[in-house]
Parts: structure tokens; sequence; C-alpha cells
């Protein structure tokens, strides 16, 4: 018996590691071809690739943990307990939140005129799109 729940119990450890290892792997090669996409896209020549990519990271972190936050906000409402005025204060944050993605978003557009061009800004624009659409695309291809 203890040997059964000891077997149990490094399968499932062994499982949740190999799980946590996959996702990882996924989000770097989801990383990866994204770089290899935009890089391609916007026709990125080696001096302005090592700049641009810093300047883009930060922005996608930066943006990433702001709206996580404004959902995680959205997410957790309940309603059945909140009154008039804790409505008002929620939809003020959440309101600042959108923001402050407003203002990061401007901020890195100044900064990226000082590494590319505004053609290849709506280059990014475009491949950013672009790669969303071929990635969920691969996606419903996975499932199928």
């Amino acid at each position: 018996m203890k040997k059964n729940i000891t077997f149990i119990a490094f399968f499932l450890i062994g499982f949740c590691f190999y799980a946590q290892q996959k996702n990882k792997t996924d989000k770097n090669d989801i990383r990866a071809a994204r770089i290899s996409f935009i890089t391609e896209k916007l026709s990125l020549r080696p001096n302005q690739a090592e700049k641009f990519w810093p300047v883009y990271n930060t922005y996608k972190n930066e943006t990433y943990a702001l709206i996580k936050a404004k959902n995680e906000l959205q997410k957790n409402i309940n309603f059945n307990s909140l009154s008039e005025q804790q409505a008002e204060q929620l939809f003020r944050v959440i309101i600042d939140k959108e923001q402050q993605i407003y203002d990061r978003a401007q901020e890195f557009h100044q900064d990226i005129t000082k590494v590319i061009d505004y053609k290849q800004i709506l280059k990014l624009r475009n491949a950013e799109t672009n790669f969303k659409k071929k990635l969920l695309e691969h996606i419903q291809k996975k499932k199928n």
C-alpha cells in the first residue's frame, strides 16, 4: 500500500513537472516564432533588432501586467454584494488601468521611433495582428 502511494505521488509530481516544462516550452516556442515573424516582416537589420527587442519586450511585459491586473479586477467582481459606491470606485480603478495602458502605448511609440521608422511601426502593428491570427489558426489545427 505504501509503495502504491509513493508510486502515485512520484507519478503526479513527474506529470506536473512535465506539464510545467511543456508550458514553458510552448511559451518559448511562441516567443521565438514571434521574434522571427516580426523581425522578418519589419525587415529589421541586426543593429535595429539589437535596439528594437529590448524596447519592444519591456513594453509588452509592462502592458501585459497592466492588462492582467485590469482583467483580475473585472473577473473578481461580486455583483451581489457590490454597493454603488464600491462599484464607482472599482470602475475608476479599471478606467485608470486602461489609461495606464494607453499612456504606456504612447510612451512606447515615442521610444520606438528612435529605433525604427514610421513605415516599420505600421508594419509592426500589422505583423502583430497577423501573428495572432496565425497562432490562433495553428491552435485550431492542433485541436482538430
